[in-house]
């Protein structure tokens, strides 16, 4: 299956995200911020080396969205919950890579006002482009038909 250590990264988000308890705050938020923040940083690096960088930079985002919950070490619910939205489409978009509902479902979340700072609609509009353009290198590349560099420069011209 692709993607699939980028999916257990995911699942372990999840896991911390499910031993929140709504009061908890202090040393354990701190711990659990923590957690999320070396997580999320497992994702996106392993995105990037899956030639995923969109799907890194916007792991990235997510992870600088928990600066003021490892700051304060309190996560509130409407944070957990918008993970839980990210995590959910993330999981459906890393299945099919390809399906541009799931990329655009994806990207459409990153602008929501539920974000500490969403992600406005033109740098949506050039994230979706720049994740149907990947997908479309992954499945040249997973079809043989183009080496990485040089897909590379065929995207450059």
């Amino acid at each position: 299956m692709p993607f699939r250590d980028l999916r257990r990264h995911l699942a372990n988000i999840h896991r911390i995200l499910d031993r929140v308890q709504p009061s908890r705050s202090g040393q354990d938020g701190t711990a659990i911020a923590t957690g999320l923040s070396q997580s999320l940083s497992s994702l996106a690096k392993a995105a990037r080396v899956q030639g995923l960088t969109t799907y890194c930079s916007l792991s990235l985002h997510v992870l600088e969205q928990l600066a003021s919950a490892r700051r304060t070490g309190y996560l509130p619910v409407d944070t957990r919950a918008v993970l839980h939205d990210w995590m959910r489409l993330s999981w459906t978009y890393l299945i099919a890579p390809a399906n541009p509902a799931h990329a655009a479902e994806l990207i459409e979340h990153m602008g929501s006002r539920r974000w500490e700072r969403p992600v406005c609609h033109i740098q949506r509009q050039a994230l979706l482009e720049s994740l149907k353009m990947e997908a479309l290198q992954l499945a040249l590349l997973h079809k043989g038909y183009a080496r990485p560099s040089a897909l590379h420069s065929m995207c450059q011209s």
